[in-house]
């Protein structure tokens, strides 16, 4: 009795061993699955910040006056203007109309005081508001406030609306520039200035900053203006919160590296929303890019470009020759009419986590001169409905899967094997992931005849122990 009782206990052991062993395996052999799995994103890839900008304060009752030219401290005392141009105390020249047809309506050249220039209505045949040198001698302007304030103005149907020149630390708010044949307002080598809640319309170009570094430009409105915002040459510059629409060119051009632009919108304008045309080594991120021909356009060295939203273009996002070292991060490239990503020429670039969703045709399209970039955990669905792939691929050495994670990207009309990527260059994502960016099971042939064949060698194995175990029996 003791013999049959071990027989059968070694059985069950044995027999329950095997099942293990069995379930563990065939899993195993017919998912191929991994366990290495890269953080998890939880960006949400439908939030789109809207800005209302408000409108300039209205001018109150203004003074006609003759135009003014100021070059020394003591013409604002001539003028009759108060204040003694102290940071307390500043000059202050205000209310003023002033409509004329010489070349400068306000013109203040050379002057190391404090002033304010505010509430004034100006037009003439160059310069509405022109202004030179403004600097404190012998010392750094950056340790002071704001030496020059402009604020409240309007300058309208000149060549330029408003030119400061040499005015370190100024700033710039509440104006409107409207109607000006060249330019709006444009700030050149003014460092460490403040540009914000500037209205521009209807001008060759709304706002322009030039070699005017470590500034900062906010809540401007720019409409109806050949480019809106240009930053150019004018590195360490952040720019945020501003509405660019409707202009016939760009929202936004960037001529400048080392730039951060974000939370900016820009929509409805005739080409890019945001045109990186050589912003190198900036940072462009959170920006809303809506019914444009391209919602970005990047041409720039090592940009980062993230949590952008780029939909109902023409071209999502447009990646063209000068992006090499790149990085493309969790930006939503939705509902545009050609492609959701196109990238152009880049080379070595990165494109993960993007939201990449319903555009009419290819979701990703990489053209023939592209090369060695990495696209991996992106979520691609329903783009080129009714076509053989979601992506487009002529380049060379691109790759569509994180080669040491083993994980590829989730494609909505994912089926078996690897996912097939159209073009000459004959990519394939080998590792397709599922909606949580979690690796999915290629269930190929070969993997479910070799499952098969698995199992069918460990049935022989259990059988051959069964018979071996009926020794105990006796």
């Amino acid at each position: 009795m003791k013999k049959k009782y071990y027989c059968s206990l070694k059985k069950q052991y044995f027999g329950g061993l095997f099942f293990v062993i069995l379930i563990i395996w065939c899993f195993y052999s017919a998912n191929n699955l991994t366990s290495a799995y890269p953080p998890q994103s939880d960006y949400n890839y439908f939030s789109v910040i809207k800005h209302i900008i408000a409108p300039s304060s209205p001018l109150g009752k203004l003074s006609e006056h003759d135009p003014i030219t100021i070059t020394c401290e003591q013409n604002f005392t001539d003028y009759g203007f108060s204040g003694n141009g102290t940071e307390v105390n500043p000059y202050v020249i205000e209310n003023l109309n002033i409509s004329t047809t010489e070349e400068k309506a306000i013109a203040i050249y050379n002057v190391s005081v404090f002033y304010v220039l505010r509430n004034c209505l100006v037009q003439a045949d160059r310069y509405g508001i022109y202004v030179e040198n403004t600097t404190l001698q012998g010392n750094s302007p950056v340790s002071y406030l704001p030496l020059a304030r402009f604020e409240n103005n309007t300058c309208y149907n000149s060549w330029r609306g408003m030119n400061i020149y040499r005015a370190w630390n100024c700033t710039v708010q509440n104006n409107s520039f409207l109607n000006n044949e060249q330019m709006g307002l444009r700030l050149d080598l003014c460092w460490y200035s403040s540009v914000s809640n500037n209205t521009c319309v209807n001008n060759f170009r709304g706002i322009t900053l030039y070699d005017s570094c470590t500034s900062m430009v906010s809540n401007n409105t720019c409409l109806s203006n050949f480019v809106g915002l240009t930053l150019w040459s004018s590195s360490g510059t952040i720019a945020f919160d501003n509405l660019c629409t409707f202009n016939d060119n760009s929202g936004i051009q960037l001529l400048v590296n080392y730039v951060t632009l974000y939370n900016n919108t820009c929509s409805h304008n005739g080409e890019a929303g945001i045109d990186s045309d050589g912003a190198s080594s900036s940072t462009i991120f959170q920006n809303n890019c809506t019914e444009n021909q391209y919602g970005l356009y990047i041409d720039a060295f090592y940009v980062n470009v993230t949590e952008n939203c780029c939909t109902d273009n023409d071209y999502g996002l447009y990646v063209t020759t000068g992006s090499w070292y790149a990085t493309f991060t969790k930006n939503t490239c939705s509902h545009n009419l050609i492609y959701g990503i196109i990238s152009e020429g880049s080379k070595e670039c990165t494109f993960q986590y993007n939201f990449i969703s319903h555009n009419t045709h290819y979701g990703l399209y990489l053209t023939n001169n592209s090369k060695g970039s990495t696209i991996a955990y992106n979520h691609i669905v329903d783009n080129n409905l009714g076509g053989s792939s979601q992506a487009y691929d002529d380049g060379e050495g691109n790759i569509w899967y994180d080669e040491e994670q083993q994980m590829g990207n989730h494609w909505s009309d994912w089926k078996k094997e690897g996912y097939n990527i159209d073009g000459s260059a004959g990519s394939v994502d080998l590792y397709p992931l599922d909606e949580n960016l979690e690796r999915l099971p290629l269930r190929t042939d070969a993997n479910v005849l070799y499952s098969v064949l698995s199992l069918g060698v460990l049935t022989l194995v259990a059988i051959y122990l069964r018979k071996k175990l009926k020794c105990f029996h006796t």
